[in-house]
């Protein structure tokens, strides 16, 4: 399955520490959706997108991530939470073409807490590290893999 990321599953580190692999992928852009800043206690300033006409969001777009990969990428997105769903876009990938994936949107429980556009810069220099040392070692060993 093609899957598009914006945000720390668009950094190739996070999501190999996650997947336990490197996934193919190529630059894509998501039109008519905006990236914004999910603000919740005690959880760093994650993105999440929403639709929004004449917005888009640039990306990564993942290709032949698996079903038992996506159960993971599900648990760390918090879609049972209802902080982000899973749906069908389309986007437009690095040679022009236009493919179809599925994205994390925000979900019911992310709307309220949304907030300014995400810097992605600020988010990897002030948590980067500690996602990479804590944050998905912990995610992984709650799952029984760490």
């Amino acid at each position: 399955m093609n899957l598009f990321v914006y945000g720390t599953l668009a950094c190739t580190d996070m999501l190999a520490a996650l997947l336990g692999r490197d996934v193919p992928c190529e630059p894509a852009v998501l039109g008519g959706y905006a990236r914004l800043t999910l603000r919740m206690p005690a959880l760093a300033p994650v993105p999440a997108i929403v639709p929004r006409p004449g917005e888009s969001v640039p990306g990564r777009l993942l290709d032949g991530v698996g079903a038992a990969e996506l159960q993971v990428l599900d648990a760390f997105e918090l879609a049972h939470a209802g902080f982000y769903a899973r749906r069908g876009v389309v986007v437009r990938a690095g040679d022009g073409r236009r493919r179809t994936a599925q994205a994390y949107v925000a979900g019911p429980a992310a709307r309220p807490n949304l907030a300014e556009p995400w810097d992605r810069e600020a988010f990897l220099a002030a948590w980067g590290e500690h996602y990479l040392r804590q944050v998905i070692p912990g995610f992984l060993a709650s799952l029984g893999r760490g």
